[in-house]
């Protein structure tokens, strides 16, 4: 099984070396994980230790109409921060990984996040530095990769029924009727 891990936009070398620690990387390794991290270009922080050490690939910011194949490396898209950090967060890539009919394992704290995930089917959750639950919770969708494949469906569903441009613009047009009716 392949696990796709997209470090922070803004604090990449943060996610990349409290999130993806040595006991992280060495559980993966145990498990026969094989851990591609994705650093998109401009990476800040993103040393070159930490893309040797952690097998990442770095390439040139991707077009939009290549992200889905981005995401598409990994059969379950890894969406962390540390405990703290991500409460009333909502991680855009998120968007992206559910787009492109991924898998989301969320290790993040307690939010609207989990409880997307959970309502939709759309991915599993993990509390923010539970690195046991992390990795039992990889180790389960390893085994049932028709599990994942359910749950990308799910989120892709997920976004064609709420947020695509046209939703969004009808949205839009409810609430400006709403407020010209007052």
């Amino acid at each position: 099984m392949r696990v796709l891990y997209l470090p922070a936009y803004f604090f990449p070398v943060l996610a990349a070396s409290s999130s993806l620690n040595e006991k992280r990387k060495q559980a993966f390794a145990d498990a026969g994980f094989d851990t591609i991290v994705y650093v998109p270009t401009p990476c800040r922080g993103v040393t070159k230790e930490i893309r040797k050490k952690y097998r990442s690939k770095q390439l040139p910011l991707q077009p939009y109409d290549r992200v889905a194949k981005v995401y598409g490396l990994g059969h379950v898209c890894i969406v962390a921060c540390k405990p703290g950090l991500g409460g009333a967060a909502m991680p855009s890539k998120t968007w992206s990984i559910m787009s492109s009919g991924r898998a989301v394992l969320a290790n993040f704290d307690e939010g609207e996040l989990k409880e997307i995930l959970e309502k939709n089917h759309c991915g599993a959750f993990t509390k923010a530095g539970d690195l046991d639950g992390f990795v039992s919770t990889i180790e389960n969708l390893s085994q049932h990769p028709e599990q994942c494949a359910e749950m990308g469906a799910n989120g892709r569903q997920f976004i064609m029924k709420n947020l695509t441009r046209e939703v969004g613009t009808q949205k839009y047009i409810s609430v400006i009727k709403s407020i010209i009716k007052q």
